[in-house]
């Protein structure tokens, strides 16, 4: 569908590290090494 749209080289696609991104105010996950206890 990109390619026919000719839009395919616009795009980068890559990874981002989503442990960073807070999904809610209070909770954290201590399975993570940054998160201090």
């Amino acid at each position: 569908v990109l390619e026919e749209q000719k839009v395919h080289q616009l795009l980068t696609i890559g990874e981002y590290p989503l442990y960073l991104i807070p999904l809610d105010e209070d909770v954290l996950s201590f399975e993570l090494d940054m998160v201090s206890k």
